[in-house]
């Protein structure tokens, strides 16, 4: 059987300079960790636990000092990859939860506002990345598609790059308005029958306080397209839960013991029909918000929300392919072309430079020799990579 190993940690010796010399922290430390698997590390105080896991992170202290080893992540050494790069991994791919809550959190501020911060912040982080990714593509299509079709068309390029690139902002804000409600609407569903399932075992439960809680969220669904023909149906079920609410009476304690919840049917019946409700919002066709949110831009005024989601999505279709995106793909076909037929000539004159340079490195040579050929031979290959191409060779 082979094994599929996502972390691999090799030989790995580190060591921290003090006032009073060199310490030797860690010593040789090897182990590999298989794709879903637990793996434990065991040992007393001071043995090197916390110090081998904040150097597979890249958080160790700055009198740290790796002396050798590898730490190998799905193929890749940790140790020689930069900061950007251990961003994007650190949190998202590798994560650490610290033994000491009190030196971890801040006691006064809220636990789960310091829990959810790091998300919030790498999910921001993760979205300006996208957007200065999408608008490096979107100026480098640009260029090639003006090169492909001549000088003279720049103007008119130019202002359908600046159209998609609006409509592309407006399609997201509307979709991310969507996806808000829709979350919201699945953890409503996911806590209701949690409560109920709690309450069919007795449990103890603060009855009122979950329905009002459950009526506050379900009055922040709000996007109009997610709520479309069931706003009406959403309030009066809100209206319906307070009143339940406030006509509970907890049962009594009986013979000394303390009594679980019994849940009146009519509470029941009215929990289970919000939550066919938010199901049926859920599974409802979802708006084709690219197309959509072209429409938008050009039609500011209309109300997009009442129509019947299907015959929207076939109308901004129409619409986006008739007024922009015919045009534009046979644009973006001819700039994908160039890049590419540009790319692949660079190739053929790259290729018999690698191979003598492959010569020039099996035999003697001088440092300095080595790094300018490197430097010329990594500026070929560099412009020879087409960079509109989704995977690269």
């Amino acid at each position: 059987m082979i094994m599929d190993k996502i972390l691999e940690v090799k030989d790995l010796k580190i060591s921290f300079r003090t006032s009073g010399g060199t310490l030797k922290a860690v010593r040789n430390i090897s182990f590999d960790l298989e794709r879903g698997k637990t793996f434990a590390i065991v040992g007393e105080s001071g043995s090197g636990k916390s110090v081998t896991s904040k150097a597979i992170l890249g958080i160790l202290a700055g009198n740290s000092i790796i002396e050798g080893g590898e730490i190998l992540y799905d193929g890749k050494d940790l140790l020689k990859i930069s900061e950007d790069e251990m961003y994007k991994i650190r949190g998202d791919k590798i994560s650490m939860i610290f033994q000491d809550p009190l030196s971890s959190l801040n006691p006064i501020v809220k636990i789960g506002k310091q829990i959810t911060e790091a998300m919030l912040l790498k999910n921001k982080a993760n979205r300006r990345e996208a957007k200065a990714e999408f608008n490096k593509l979107l100026s480098l299509l640009k260029e090639n598609m003006i090169s492909a079709v001549g000088a003279e068309s720049r103007p008119k390029i130019e202002e359908m790059i600046k159209t998609f690139d609006k409509f592309c902002i407006e399609a997201t804000k509307l979709e991310n308005s969507y996806n808000t409600s829709e979350s919201a609407a699945g953890e409503i569903v996911s806590d209701i029958e949690e409560f109920l399932f709690m309450a069919s075992k007795k449990q103890k439960l603060d009855v009122k306080l979950t329905l009002k809680d459950i009526v506050k969220r379900m009055k922040k669904i709000r996007d109009p397209f997610f709520t479309a023909n069931y706003a009406a149906e959403i309030a009066s079920m809100s209206a319906e839960l307070l009143n339940e609410a406030s006509r509970y009476t907890a049962p009594k304690a009986k013979s000394g013991d303390e009594a679980g919840e019994i849940l009146p049917e009519s509470m029941e019946t009215a929990l289970g029909r919000v939550k066919d409700l938010m199901n049926a919002t859920i599974e409802r066709t979802r708006p084709d918000f690219f197309c959509i949110g072209f429409y938008k831009l050009k039609n500011p005024n209309e109300e997009l929300s009442k129509i019947p989601v299907e015959k929207l999505n076939d109308k901004a279709l129409e619409f986006l392919n008739k007024s922009f995106l015919d045009e534009f793909i046979d644009f973006e076909v001819k700039g994908i072309r160039y890049a590419y037929e540009t790319a692949l000539e660079k190739k053929k004159t790259v290729i018999p430079k690698l191979e003598e340079a492959r010569k020039f490195y099996l035999g003697d040579f001088e440092k300095s020799q080595a790094m300018s050929k490197c430097k010329t031979l990594s500026a070929d290959v560099e412009s020879s990579i087409d960079r509109l191409e989704i995977v690269k060779d």
